[in-house]
């Protein structure tokens, strides 16, 4: 679908959806549409573009239920290499706190036991992509080796966050991956959550992942996890990375979360005004608590009436700017306050359809959406 025009949203999770077909026309995507939530979005909107979830190296419990999982000693029973583990040769490499049994990368009979209990069967079922959590080239939780059938110890990385090996056994999974739902009667798509971390965007191996890949998906975007702002060339960077993905005719899914007990205008207007920056035509949008996922967006998270770029974002007056049919998005990534001066002539409100003045005060990494006067 083509999002050019105004912003278009997704829906991360559906948790706490209680009535999927009073919302599902409100989106295009749902990354992770539940097994028991399906068919209620797709009788709803049947071009509503539904994933089913996994992660890329973990157990996922059952089909129906990823909550099912399988505990440390039945995997040291049934698939003892299997087993990703950290230096010390015993703790699994657990990612995020989580129970999961964390399983190697480069063995075959796990990638085959991920398409026989997930895939194939999220494929039967009528889902179009596969979405795939936790596709980081970073060695994030100090993964180390496995011990093979005969019981050696087998040290495939350093251990350490930053590791080629680690990012090259990533994107190979990916590769394969991607291959298997490609392959299908009906294709899926394959759409990963995609961190590079500290590897480098334009690296080898980051390159393969986003080859492989129909469309990617960041948690991190322009709120960094809800953790702080991107600011200088940092903010630049997204913005570049966001257009080169869809320069690739691949959709980009930019998740933008916030630690507010509540959004404000403000916060609001950094989120919708960074997405507007770089909005090529297939980027979407979504915007949560941090780590509130599940949760309906509100109308005013999810609708902007600015219409149609008129052209690419450009520099003025120490500030970032594009120009769209229905206003004007202006975007300070800086860490000081800029004092700008808009065209003469100009009439435009804010959001809440305030007049604006043709001068405008934007303090540090904020942004203005403003609307033509009606």
């Amino acid at each position: 679908m083509d999002t050019g025009n105004n912003t278009h949203s997704f829906l991360s999770f559906d948790f706490d959806i209680n009535n999927p077909g009073a919302v599902a026309n409100d989106y295009d995507f749902v990354w992770n549409a539940g097994p028991y939530q399906y068919q209620t979005f797709r009788n709803a909107k049947p071009s509503l573009l539904l994933s089913y979830y996994i992660t890329a190296q973990r157990d996922n419990g059952q089909f129906y239920s990823q909550n099912q999982i399988n505990s440390l000693s039945y995997w040291q029973q049934v698939h003892p290499d299997w087993v990703l583990y950290k230096c010390d040769r015993q703790t699994p490499a657990y990612e995020y706190g989580d129970p999961n049994v964390p399983f190697t990368l480069t063995n075959p009979a796990v990638l085959d036991w991920q398409v026989a209990n997930y895939v194939k069967p999220a494929e039967d079922f009528g889902y179009d992509a596969l979405a795939v959590d936790n596709v980081n080239m970073e060695n994030l939780f100090n993964a180390c080796g496995y011990y093979d059938r005969p019981g050696r110890w087998v040290q495939r990385y350093t251990g350490n966050v930053s590791d080629p090996q680690w990012e090259n056994d990533m994107a190979n999974w990916v590769s394969r991956m991607a291959k298997v739902v490609h392959s299908f009667p009906r294709p899926m798509m394959f759409i990963p959550n995609y961190s590079t971390g500290a590897a480098m965007k334009s690296a080898t191996a980051a390159q393969e992942v986003i080859a492989s890949s129909d469309a990617i998906l960041d948690e991190g975007s322009f709120t960094h996890y809800g953790s702080y702002r991107l600011s200088g060339k940092a903010w630049v960077g997204m913005v570049y990375f966001i257009d080169s993905i869809q320069e690739q005719n691949k959709a980009f899914f930019s998740v933008n979360q916030y630690k507010l007990k509540a959004m404000t205008s403000d916060e609001l207007q950094w989120i919708q005004g960074s997405y507007l920056m770089c909005n090529q035509h297939l980027e979407y949008l979504s915007i949560a608590a941090a780590r509130g996922y599940g949760h309906a967006m509100t109308p005013q998270e999810r609708i902007v009436p600015i219409g149609h770029a008129l052209g690419e974002m450009y520099q003025q007056q120490s500030t970032y700017w594009r120009d769209f049919s229905n206003g004007e998005v202006i975007v300070n990534p800086s860490s000081a306050t800029v004092t700008i001066t808009l065209p003469k002539g100009s009439s435009y409100v804010d959001p809440a359809g305030k007049p604006v003045g043709l001068t405008l005060s934007l303090p540090a990494t904020t942004a203005r959406i403003l609307f033509k006067k009606a």
